[in-house]
């Protein structure tokens, strides 16, 4: 691994932090007065940075090593380019009629004695 891609896991690490902190740091800031003024200023950043037309700072600090360490950056926003491939998983098209049949299957035996 090289520096570079080091470097890139490093604030890809961090940018996944900081969305869960602006998503769930008010779980953490509930009873803390100064933590929950940081969430509401990191609330109201996010919410910013999203609804602005220029990208994310971390997102830009992330596409600088990942071209120096030659994998091709993403053009699109973070969470679109990570949720993505969890929401539309890359199953080869010979796996997906068995991959449909045991998913209907497995729903039949969850809900069956239910639908009865």
């Amino acid at each position: 691994m090289n520096p570079y891609d080091a470097w890139a896991t490093v604030v890809l690490v961090v940018h996944l932090t900081w969305i869960v902190w602006v998503i769930f740091g008010w779980l953490v800031a509930r009873r803390r007065s100064a933590v929950r003024w940081l969430h509401f200023g990191s609330l109201i950043y996010g919410i910013f940075v999203e609804i602005a037309p220029w990208p994310c700072p971390l997102t830009l600090l992330e596409q600088w090593p990942e071209s120096k360490a030659g994998i091709a950056p993403y053009r699109e926003p973070f969470v679109v380019h990570y949720l993505e491939a969890v929401v539309y998983p890359n199953v080869p098209e010979r796996r997906l009629p068995s991959f449909r049949r045991d998913s209907r299957r497995r729903a039949i035996e969850k809900l069956g004695p239910r639908l009865s």
